[in-house]
């Protein structure tokens, strides 16, 4: 989740606190580090995030078969495509589960603002 929210605006902001001369953001200073390998199938996920369905009730998962045909483009066989499906379906319901998780935390709670 670092990567897709604050970890995407990272450099600016170190750059930004250079200049300035001051400390780096906790979130910036404690962020997440991937595994060395591991890079490849994030960007697999950021690049197919952009096929999900948003509608009001929520994100859906990257569509099975855009994943498969990216797969099938990029030259993925065998145990990497095996490992890549399953690598960036987990990521993909790991996201899902913490957008889902975000908005019922900011969710206006039953009766809330009319007057009950």
């Amino acid at each position: 989740m670092y990567r897709l929210g604050i970890g995407k605006d990272e450099d600016t902001i170190i750059e930004r606190a250079r200049q300035m001369n001051g400390p780096l953001p906790a979130s910036v200073a404690n962020a997440p580090e991937l595994l060395p390998g591991l890079g490849l199938y994030f960007e697999i996920f950021r690049v197919l995030s952009k096929t999900r369905q948003i509608s009001m009730s929520g994100v859906g998962s990257i569509p099975y078969p855009a994943l498969a045909s990216y797969l099938d483009d990029n030259d993925f066989h065998g145990w990497e495509r095996e490992k890549a499906m399953e690598l960036v379906i987990r990521m993909d319901e790991a996201f899902t589960v913490e957008i889902d998780r975000q908005r019922s935390k900011s969710a206006p709670k039953p009766g809330a603002g009319n007057g009950s």
